[in-house]
């Protein structure tokens, strides 16, 4: 225990083996999960972070009730102040269920939500209400409750099959027994109103859902951070599988993790490190990939250490300039803004920086006084350096950028020596790092895997399956060439930039319930998606919802979709608007809308201009898989593209951003590779028919998962 530490620490643990109704599966995982975590909680260097002993709940068994569960979640995590951090664990089964009130279906991919399996839980008696487990959507309500009523900082972690979306499952067809946390992969049959459990608020929520207000108007998501065991389409799996004792997968990567560095780790770092620790437990060949959502408007609340308010120490360099228009007064400025993550409101959330000279090691404080989409406007506190300075730079804390985590290795020892050398001396020359060497496969975000002369982009433990094309490391007579490492060089700056990119996200307060429209979802600019289904010539709108995220589900037989896209402008102010995709292939593209950045005038709304006309005559963008040949070549279960919304009130520079894909994985051939002759890029997944309250800026990221049609090999 820590005296001078000012948090406390309370969490609900629960862990569920054993369950009422006979008829479903026991684990054998859940209680030692359980268990474990709560031993973890114990541990010295956890007490000593906090002002006292952890006060900890654990519900094992049948004493994990709804019931139980829910009064522990809001009397005893209630106890945490706005100073204290609330956790929540749940290791168990989990089911989906079918509902009849369409707003609970507004966040959900098949419209079925999603329930963790309570001991009291029968998922077959669910038509009474009397034996429904914990719905999404009550977790939702009791989460936004504790967080409305404490100010705490709420962690919840899910150790239970499809966990991405709170236990929602999609496309397993196979038979689902042990080792696999779920019951069965089809939704259960609606509960009756009776069956929700939503405290004193549930007449005024049955109202607004009578009255057809939106989900967030209804039920508003509370602030927390979530980590879950696996995606929504993948199962969460015990290990070793035939053992009467077992451990959760994920559970068994997180407590590993959080043990090596003591706790003293930021949730963004954890979470790579759970990634690359999963192989190590997975002892079958499914799947299964942890994942962390944040509600937060804190853009730095990832960088925060696991279970305290704790800034971590990682820094952003960005040039300083004097810049201005021509005529007026100069003014200094940093290079990163809205772009790279820099708060906007820096009354509330200051970011902290000091500017340097390279030529003369002097240091100067400063402070941001406004942010704009590429850059922000400093001033200085103490002396002001010289103008003819033209090496300051400035170190910022907790934002931007970072250097990606490579491992190098391989059975090849002379390449692997080569490439360690090489980029090594790459990175001693480049003025921003965007990648650094680490010493250990675990530490790392991609491996460079060297072997018979051969270089492989990985994940971390997953040599066999490149991610992009693989690179040759000699020539025709085998004589090891240095200058091919300058192609992965390049290769990992691009995915380095992507990365970034990709995980930019930002929105500013502002509360859509208060419109007379409660049907809007967004605000200022609202993007909508929409699956168009060529057999009835309808269309069903995909985004916005919860988490950004939908799956396809595709076949052999059909691997694409339809689908295109509206961008709506709801206020009366210009916006200069943006939207990227990113590719699998690391490719940034601007080319969605008719023109790379868009001026939407008040309430103005464009379509995309690109796509195929179809008889109810809108023309829509096909996605498809054909272009991607490697999923089925390399076993892949599936892949992610990103649709990235950037609205700014000032006009930025989005063409900067663009990036072509990088060369497509193939399976190997030799000739090919040492003698340069194929450099096929991929990330193409779409055919065009191409035609010639005061908001400042936002980012929205949407998600489009694609599962593989083909079936999984060994």
């Amino acid at each position: 225990m820590n005296p001078e530490a000012p948090s406390k620490l309370y969490a609900l643990i629960i862990g569920i083996n054993t369950y009422q109704a006979s008829n479903i599966s026991p684990l054998r995982g859940c209680v030692a999960d359980a268990t474990n975590m709560q031993a973890y909680l114990q541990k010295d260097f956890v007490k000593h972070k906090f002002a006292e002993a952890p006060s900890i709940k654990s519900l094992i068994n049948e004493q994990a009730t709804k019931k139980n569960i829910l009064e522990a979640f809001e009397s005893h995590l209630g106890q945490a102040t706005s100073k204290d951090v609330a956790f929540f664990y749940f290791a168990g089964h989990g089911i989906r269920e079918k509902t009849d009130i369409h707003v609970f279906k507004e966040d959900e991919f098949d419209g079925n939500i999603s329930s963790l399996t309570c001991h009291d839980t029968d998922p077959w008696a669910h038509a009474d209400g009397k034996f429904a487990g914990i719905s999404d959507k009550e977790l939702r309500f009791f989460i936004h409750q504790l967080y409305s009523r404490t100010q705490t900082r709420i962690i919840t972690i899910f150790d239970c099959c499809q966990s991405g979306e709170n236990t929602r499952s999609l496309v397993q067809n196979k038979p689902v027994k042990n080792p696999y946390r779920q019951i069965q992969r089809n939704a259960f049959n609606s509960r009756s109103w009776d069956g929700y459990n939503f405290g004193k608020k549930k007449d005024e929520i049955f109202q607004g859902i009578q009255a057809k207000l939106n989900l967030q108007t209804i039920l508003p998501e509370g602030k927390h951070i979530q980590l879950a065991a696996c995606r929504e389409v993948e199962l969460a799996q015990e290990f070793p599988p035939e053992a009467e004792v077992r451990n959760g997968v994920f559970t068994s990567a997180l407590l590993d993790v959080l043990t090596k560095f003591e706790g003293d780790i930021n949730y963004d770092d954890l979470y790579l490190r759970v990634l690359n620790r999963m192989p190590t437990y997975n002892q079958t060949n499914d799947a299964q990939t942890p994942q962390i959502y944040l509600k937060t408007d804190d853009p730095n609340l990832r960088f925060k250490t696991f279970l305290t308010h704790e800034s971590s120490d990682r820094k952003l360099t960005s040039n300083v300039v004097l810049g201005g228009k021509d005529g007026e007064a100069k003014e200094w400025r940093i290079t990163s803004g809205a772009l790279q993550a820099i708060p906007i409101d820096q009354v509330n959330m200051p970011t902290k920086l000091v500017v340097k000279s390279r030529k003369t090691d002097q240091t100067y404080q400063a402070k941001i006084v406004e942010v704009f989409p590429g850059y922000s406007r400093i001033t200085f506190t103490d002396q002001t350096p010289p103008q003819s300075d033209a090496t300051l730079y400035a170190e910022v804390d907790g934002l931007g950028t970072k250097p990606l985590k490579v491992f190098v290795g391989g059975p090849d020892a002379k390449g692997v020596k080569m490439v360690k050398d090489e980029l090594t001396s790459y990175l001693k020359k480049a003025e921003t790092q965007f990648y650094e060497l680490v010493d250990n496969e675990d530490d790392a975000e991609y491996t460079l895997f060297a072997d018979d002369r051969i270089l492989f982009t990985t994940k971390p433990f997953i040599h066999e399956k490149p991610l992009v094309k693989a690179i040759g490391l000699v020539d025709k007579d085998n004589v090891y060439l240095a200058h091919k490492v300058g192609i992965a060089n390049q290769d990992l700056i691009q995915m380095a930039n992507w990365h970034f990119l990709q995980k930019l996200n930002h929105s500013e307060k502002h509360d859509i319930s208060a419109f007379t429209d409660s049907q809007k979802t967004m605000f200022p600019i609202e993007l909508a998606m929409y699956l168009y289904d060529e057999t009835t010539n309808t269309e069903t709108r995909l985004f916005p919802d919860k988490h950004n995220t939908f799956t396809f589900d595709l076949t052999p037989e059909k691997d694409w979709r339809d689908f295109r896209i509206d961008v709506l402008n709801h206020s009366d102010d210009d916006y200069s608007c943006s939207l990227l995709y990113l590719s699998n292939m690391y490719e940034v593209s601007a080319k969605l809308m008719s023109s790379p950045q868009l001026l939407l005038g008040p309430n103005q709304k464009v379509m995309s201009s690109n796509g195929i006309p179809k008889p109810n005559g809108k023309k829509y963008i096909k996605m498809h898989l054909k272009k991607d040949p490697y999923i089925k070549d390399f076993n892949w279960d599936g892949i992610s593209y990103y649709f990235k919304l950037i609205v700014s009130k000032t006009p930025f520079d989005v063409e900067k951003l663009e990036m072509k894909g990088l060369p497509i994985p193939e399976v190997i051939n030799r000739d090919a590779l040492f003698t340069g002759s194929s450099n096929t890029r991929g990330g193409d997944i779409f055919d065009f028919e191409p035609e010639i309250p005061k908001v400042q800026w936002e980012i929205h990221t949407f998600e489009l998962r694609i599962v593989s049609p083909f079936e999984q090999t060994v």
